[in-house]
């Protein structure tokens, strides 16, 4: 059912999907990290098949993710959903060619190195978003997270990058346009 899915021209890319180390520590019912990276594989074969993007979760889980997709079929783009690893992972993902998508996270105070990581990606390997309704940037962190709310993260990441607000949505919204596909 997912490869007829994802064969839809209403598909824009696989997943998420991924790996989740935080909740393998934290809940019995999680699947174990071997059951995540057979069903990782299975979606990565699928991105490739489908030739949609690759849509990565990753919480906790940076050397295992970055082993399995150095070793699988590589699809035209991954995007590393709500981007929240350390800097040395980001160099390393930049380096791949991924695209690091920020989430309101990255507003917080204390994530420096996520708004350096922002800086340092190239402007066709970057992207925004809510991951409503979770990570809702400042100045409404606690509160539920809303779409409306990306234009908080978006200035953010402007602001790191050294761009007006309107140059990095426009960048932000070309890059979406051509990853997923979205125009033309």
């Amino acid at each position: 059912r997912l490869t007829d899915m994802a064969a839809n021209d209403r598909c824009v890319a696989i997943g998420e999907t991924g790996l989740d180390g935080y909740w393998i520590r934290h809940d019995e019912s999680t699947p174990s990290l071997e059951v995540q990276e057979a069903a990782l594989r299975w979606h990565i074969d699928l991105a490739v098949n489908s030739g949609k993007p690759l849509m990565i979760h990753n919480r906790e889980a940076d050397e295992d993710l970055m082993r399995i997709l150095a070793d699988a079929p590589q699809p035209a783009d991954v995007i590393l959903h709500c981007f929240s690893s350390p800097l040395e992972v980001a160099r390393e993902a930049i380096d791949r060619g991924y695209v690091l998508s920020f989430a309101g996270n990255a507003t917080f105070k204390r994530n420096d190195e996520l708004r350096e990581a922002a800086r340092l990606a190239p402007a066709e390997q970057i992207l925004v978003e809510t991951d409503a309704p979770y990570m809702t940037p400042e100045p409404f962190r606690g509160a539920r997270n809303e779409p409306g709310f990306v234009g908080y993260t978006a200035r953010v990441l402007a602001e790191a990058r050294g761009q007006s607000p309107a140059e990095f949505a426009e960048l932000a919204w070309a890059n979406a346009n051509r990853i997923f596909g979205l125009e033309g």
